[in-house]
């Protein structure tokens, strides 16, 4: 929910270091994509995870039941 693959990060298996580790390396070598996807991520909590819309979801699922 928090990260699309390829457009806030990269969604890797926790059971395939070698997956992380070409994953590392790109970073690495593309410091912009590095930064373009953080970006991303940091507007996509801003606009999506606030604290209002946690509040609103709350509402809705209490007035649902």
């Amino acid at each position: 929910e928090l990260i699309t693959d390829g457009a806030q990060g990269r969604l890797i298996s926790a059971k395939d270091p070698q997956a992380l580790a070409t994953c590392i390396k790109e970073y690495l070598a593309n410091p912009s994509l590095a930064a373009t996807l953080g970006e991303n991520a940091r507007q996509r909590v801003v606009s999506h995870f606030t604290t209002e819309r946690m509040a609103d979801d709350y509402e809705k699922l209490y007035c649902e039941n």
